[in-house]
């Protein structure tokens, strides 16, 4: 099922063509669990994560909280029998929680169907790719 890349918060524009991008498959998972992660919790729709309501950063509340939002998530996508599976995900493969002084990351993995693994880093909230943003002197999960 094909959407709109989303950039920063806003519909990405390709500067080639000066158009919208579709997206599908491993990217659109990729880009749902971001927008799982940064919307508040909607309790009308199950969909969301309650972190964005958490005032003192508690470690032990973070994984789960992540957790549960990425299974509202895949519970979603399961009542969805025409997404593809390259959109589903089947399994959470980690979730670790790290604070350097005042700066808190929060690293998510998940597979989809195809048992193709997606790593991401959370920080202050903004999703980005795990390679711009791990501090060179941590090592997360080394193979």
């Amino acid at each position: 099922m094909k959407t709109f890349k989303v950039t920063a918060g806003d519909l990405f524009v390709s500067e080639a063509t000066g158009r919208f991008k579709l997206i599908e498959k491993e990217e659109k998972l990729s880009q749902d669990v971001a927008e799982c992660l940064l919307t508040a919790f909607e309790a009308d729709r199950d969909f969301g994560n309650k972190l964005t309501k958490i005032s003192n950063f508690i470690p032990g509340v973070v994984p789960s909280e992540l957790n549960d939002a990425v299974n509202r998530l895949r519970n979603y996508q399961e009542r969805r029998e025409d997404m593809p599976v390259e959109e589903k995900i089947s399994s959470i493969n980690a979730i670790d929680v790290l604070q350097i002084q005042t700066d808190v990351y929060y690293y998510l993995e998940v597979s989809n169907s195809n048992q193709q693994s997606f790593g991401k880093l959370l920080d202050d909230s903004i999703l980005t790719d795990l390679s711009h943003l791990l501090p060179s002197d941590v090592n997360w999960y080394q193979n």
